[in-house]
């Protein structure tokens, strides 16, 4: 009993995603500097966010919902709500989640490989009455 409680002290806990969220917001608050370009470097695929629909965006970050590990990479689920006025000044407010991702800490894994980067955002305008409102 005592070498199961030792094995399982040692083991590794699973992540809890905190750090994936703080990655989501991080983008989110570059964006919302107008700093696109520095946002894209948060993001798998390296592209930068067109926000030249909006005159104004703000984001809340949720907390993270799901935490999945699959060959070798954990996956988070963080959920958020983007808001602000369009370019007619008509208020918007859309839900949507990011999938943020990482290596996991496997031997040899890299610190590039170990940094969370945004894999997808997901914008679901039906979720939160993504219509423009008053």
């Amino acid at each position: 009993m005592l070498g199961a409680l030792a094995v399982a002290a040692c083991a590794d806990p699973p992540p809890s995603g905190e750090r994936a969220a703080l990655a989501v917001e991080r983008y989110y608050r570059l964006v919302e500097a107008g700093r696109t370009a520095e946002a894209a470097a948060l993001r798998v695929d390296g592209r930068e966010e067109d926000v030249s629909a909006y005159r104004t965006l703000q984001a809340e970050v949720g907390p993270p919902v799901r935490v999945r590990r699959v060959a070798g990479t954990i996956y988070v689920t963080v959920p958020f709500v983007i808001y602000g006025l369009d370019q007619a000044g008509m208020a918007y407010r859309t839900a949507g989640r990011a999938i943020v991702r990482r290596a996991d800490d496997t031997p040899g894994a890299s610190a590039e490989e170990l940094r969370w980067r945004i894999d997808r955002l997901e914008l679901r305008p039906g979720l939160s009455g993504g219509r423009p409102t008053r």
